[in-house]
Parts: structure tokens; sequence; C-alpha cells
């Protein structure tokens, strides 16, 4: 009856690919603690691995109508958009969150940078992509969304040279290099294979 540690469980589940298991964990956690916003992002998280972007998105946007100052819902927001193919809108929002105070800046920009890559706008995408590399210098978890940039702009060597970094570093963010959506073109490449293996991630 620990909301806490089901939440926590639910996320190693769904980093190890165990979906099912996952969202019935989540469920459990929502049960005993339906308004923490930790066990609500959680289940966001979920859905992510499972492929469930719609329902995802209109929870996230709930969560947003419930608490306006949440920027980890309206991250959820344009994150879901982003995987649905909404572009416009994934701009709309990320260019407004940048300009918030202590905003995770490296999040929209890696999100602004595929954004405008996919709707044909090359010279902002070149601008977004160069205040990432910037960031990534100094920040793993900027570095790790790098590396979601380069395998999206099909730079694959630029995107594993990244994530050995990560692994390198011990990014926190490397648990989700198995299940994470945007380095889908990496999935092929005996590279990313080895490196699931170095995470003990490997099937």
């Amino acid at each position: 009856n620990n909301a806490r540690a089901r939440l926590g469980y639910a996320l190693l589940l769904s980093s190890l690919g165990r979906r099912d298991d996952a969202l019935t964990e989540i469920k459990r956690a929502l049960e005993i603690d339906p308004i923490s916003q930790d066990v609500n992002s959680g289940y966001l998280t979920v859905l992510e691995g499972r492929g469930e972007y719609a329902e995802a998105l209109a929870l996230a946007q709930e969560n947003v109508r419930f608490n306006k100052e949440y920027r980890r819902a309206m991250r959820g927001v344009a994150t879901f958009l982003f995987h649905l193919g909404e572009y416009p809108r994934v701009i709309e929002i990320s260019e407004q969150e940048l300009l918030v105070k202590n905003s995770q800046k490296f999040v929209w920009l890696s999100l602004l940078t595929t954004a405008y890559h996919r709707t044909g706008q090359a010279e902002k995408r070149d601008e977004k992509l160069r205040q990432l590399e910037a960031l990534a210098q100094t920040d793993s978890k900027a570095l790790y969304s790098l590396a979601e940039n380069y395998a999206e702009l099909v730079r694959p060597d630029e995107a594993l040279a990244a994530l050995e970094k990560c692994f390198e570093g011990r990014e926190e963010r490397m648990m989700w290099l198995k299940v994470e959506p945007r380095f889908a073109a990496l999935k092929s490449d005996s590279r990313f294979d080895e490196l699931l293996r170095k995470m003990n991630l490997a099937e």
C-alpha cells in the first residue's frame, strides 16, 4: 500500500519493456494516491512506453488544466503531440516554454529541433540544434536529448557517440534506452545493441 514504491516498480518494469506489468503497478499506485503529481507523471511515462499517445495526451492536458504551473504536465502535452506528429503545436508550446524561468531548456530545444526539421524549417532547426549542442557540453541530460535528435536527423555515428558519453557518465536517463521511441532509427545498429548489453537491457 505504498504508492511511491508501486510507482518506482512501475517505472522499472516500463524501462525493461514489461508494459502490461508496468500498467498494472501504476494503476495500483493511482488507486492508493490518485492526486499525487509524481504518480500521475509516472502514469504518463508508462503510457508512453506502451505507445498510447492519444490517451496520454488527454491525461496530460487534464493535468495542465488542474494545475497550470505544473511544468512536467506541459512537457507531457508537448511530448505526446510530438509523438502524434502535431509539430506546429509542438513548436508553439515549446517556444513559449523556453521563455519560462527555470525551464528545462534542453527539453524544449530538443523537441523544437526535430519539429522544425519535420516541418521543413532548416534554418530554425540548425539554430536550436546549435543551442542544444552548447548545453550538452556541460549537461549530460542535454547530451542524452541531443542523441535523440541526432538519431532523428539520421546522424547515427553522432547519436551513438553521445550515448556512449552518457553511459560513461552514468546519466540516469540511459535507463530508458531500450524503450525510448525517439531512438527507433538506431534499433538496427549493432552498436546500439552493444549499448543495451552493457546496460543489461538486452533481450
